[in-house]
């Protein structure tokens, strides 16, 4: 810790994994100038703690060339994980959460880019009860050596005793190398509280779309949903961020909850992952970071007349 008080995201994860029976609540608040923090080994969160990126700024969480997980490993009953407006990128699994004593809401974040040798790229759920707000989930990859004819869920891997309850987010173009049966974007049963775009499930066999469905749109593999996702780009101004946009005409444009966006908690979301506003009554857009067009948004046409001559 400097001189002002500030250190490291990763100095300041390992101290609150040093108070384990403490009864404070830790919260941290990523500062002005932008972070990226890389990782080769795994990283583990072991008690409360909350990572707020309020400032506008880059916050991205990298693993180095595909290696390492978060690991959320509370030990203390009651405990929550929280996460808010940031990217997580470039893990071998990028969070697994497998202890059932405390609750993960993840909120404004993306996850891109994580890859798996086995199951669950972006995210593994084995215990535990976990809210996915307002998040978008893709281009992940698991089972990377072909060979695991088990190997399910690109996106999300949910198993075991799990509870995974997702809204107004995006769960697309992940990809499954697997046998011939696979689950590209999720395996298992995912709960919904509405308003999501989920690129694939084969509802019933892998993967099960279950809850409030209001507002969902969910693909099959014949007819899997694209939203229309541009690569993922970091944003100079005013914001610096890693992001996927959403393009012009997406499904996911104010397609979101009509009564506004909402946290896990169910508070109105007054920011996107860019600290972009967000509707406040009306559809927001679905996923991380909102869109900057509107399905309104005038499309070209072109009228061809005849060519006469005399």
């Amino acid at each position: 810790m400097d001189t002002n008080g500030k250190c490291s995201l990763r100095a300041a994860l390992q101290e609150v994994n040093e108070n384990l029976t403490s009864a404070d609540i830790f919260i941290i608040n990523l500062s002005a100038g932008g972070h990226q923090l890389s990782i080769s080994t795994d990283l583990n969160i072991n008690r409360s703690v909350t990572i707020n990126n309020n400032t506008g700024l880059l916050a991205m969480i990298r693993g180095m060339s595909k290696t390492g997980t978060i690991n959320l490993n509370n030990t203390v009953a009651g405990s929550n994980v929280i996460m808010n407006n940031v990217t997580i990128s470039d893990f071998d699994t990028a969070i697994t959460h497998k202890l059932r004593m405390y609750d993960l809401h993840i909120t404004n974040t993306t996850f891109s880019g994580n890859s798996s040798y086995v199951h669950g790229a972006g995210m593994y759920f084995n215990k535990g009860y976990s809210k996915l707000s307002n998040v978008t989930i893709t281009n992940n990859i698991c089972d990377l050596m072909i060979d695991a004819t088990d190997a399910f869920g690109g996106g999300i891997y949910i198993g075991g005793t799990s509870q995974v309850y997702i809204k107004n987010s995006i769960l697309a173009e992940n990809i499954d190398l697997s046998g011939t049966n696979r689950a590209h974007d999720v395996i298992g049963t995912i709960r919904s509280e509405g308003y999501n775009v989920i690129g694939e499930c084969n509802n019933g066999i892998y993967c099960t779309v279950a809850g409030n469905t209001i507002g969902n749109l969910v693909g099959i593999p014949a007819t899997p949903i694209n939203p229309q996702l541009d690569v993922l780009t970091i944003q100079n101004t005013p914001f610096f961020t890693y992001y996927h946009p959403i393009k012009s005409g997406s499904l996911a444009i104010n397609a979101g909850d009509s009564l506004g966006c909402k946290d896990g908690n169910g508070s109105i979301l007054t920011t996107d992952q860019l600290g972009q506003t967000r509707i406040q009554m009306g559809c927001c857009d679905m996923g991380a970071a909102k869109s900057a067009f509107t399905n309104s948004d005038p499309v070209a046409s072109f009228v061809f007349l005849p060519l006469l001559t005399k």
